[in-house]
């Protein structure tokens, strides 16, 4: 299939410089400019370029990207008269140029500094300039200027994109983080409630709303953001975030069993179950919680009589627990 698709590829290379001499691909020829087949070309360049990748033929992957933006911008530019052919194909010009920015992140280019600048942020850009709403170019930029630390640049792009859409969940969540770096607590809460709102079962952002109110010292106002997700779905009550959400508000509430019962449902949990344990531990080891003991039973269940040596038993074991997960779930 690859050496199939490197054929045709090279076929068309030969025939467009054939047609170029000829004056069929060049400005100034009389040979009307074949649209069709011209799309037809750089879906192939995009098919060989996904198997190169498949294939970590990464250099390969770009070359061939790199073929497909240069014929698609020419696209582009033989359509400026017919304005919905031409924003479908500004859009498509969009989403080459962001195919190929993610091959230059993720190979490492996004280091590579030169006259060009770099290299993914370069074409990240030009991705907009064909289209300026193209959300998925505006949250890669949104996200490598949080990573950068320029705050002002991500905070564009993300306000930007809740214009486009306001209901765009990685802008409002990007938003709000950066405002709970920056200490801005309350408008930090809004954007995580505005959030919670639209989703209800975002178990990230329902957590960071938790810590927040419990900052601000209103943290029984988080209660009707768990209700809201336990109804939004039957299956919400059996998902490990949800879990741990329910038991981090027990324990922020001083509800110590509650909160063992529900962080022990969700200590198994490949995302969740780690900061379970040392929630569990925390709480298992809070000389504050003397009530820790009562009506408890399963895993974490102890027995009163026993007090404090049972607590550390506990957890060590939960301690084991976490150095025996495979490193993929830490």
């Amino acid at each position: 299939m690859d050496d199939a698709l490197e054929e045709r590829r090279r076929r068309t290379d030969g025939a467009g410089s054939k047609e170029s001499k000829n004056g069929a691909r060049s400005s100034g020829g009389d040979t009307p400019f074949d649209l069709e087949r011209s799309k037809d070309d750089v879906r192939c360049y995009l098919l060989v370029g996904r198997i190169q990748s498949d294939n970590n033929k990464r250099e390969k992957a770009v070359s061939s990207l790199l073929e497909a933006k240069k014929l698609q911008t020419e696209i582009v530019q033989r359509v400026r008269g017919n304005m919905d052919e031409n924003r479908s194909q500004r859009h498509q010009a969009a989403e080459i140029c962001y195919d190929l920015a993610q091959h230059y992140s993720e190979n490492g280019s996004s280091n590579v500094t030169g006259k060009g600048g770099d290299l993914s942020l370069k074409t990240y850009q030009e991705a907009l300039r064909h289209e300026e709403s193209h959300e998925k170019s505006l949250i890669a930029l949104a996200k490598y200027h949080l990573r950068s630390g320029d705050l002002d640049k991500c905070r564009q792009y993300c306000m930007t994109l809740t214009r486009i859409d306001s209901n765009n969940e990685e802008a409002t969540m990007m938003l709000a983080d950066m405002m709970f770096q920056k200490r801005e607590f309350q408008p930090a809460i809004f954007h995580f409630q505005q959030l919670l709102q639209q989703r209800p079962d975002n178990f990230k952002g329902l957590y960071k709303l938790l810590q927040l109110l419990r900052r601000a010292g209103k943290v029984n106002e988080a209660l009707s953001f768990i209700t809201a997700a336990e109804k939004h779905s039957p299956q919400t009550k059996h998902r490990p975030g949800f879990q741990f959400c329910k038991g981090m508000y027990a324990r922020y509430t001083n509800e110590v069993a509650d909160a063992i019962r529900s962080l022990n449902q969700a200590r198994k949990s490949a995302e969740w179950g780690e900061e379970a344990i040392l929630n569990m531990v925390e709480v298992y080891l809070n000389p504050d919680n003397e009530n820790i003991w009562e009506g408890m039973d399963g895993d974490g269940a102890g027995n009163a009589n026993e007090g404090n040596m049972e607590a550390v038993r506990i957890c060590e074991r939960l301690l084991r627990e976490i150095k025996r997960r495979p490193k993929s779930l830490r």
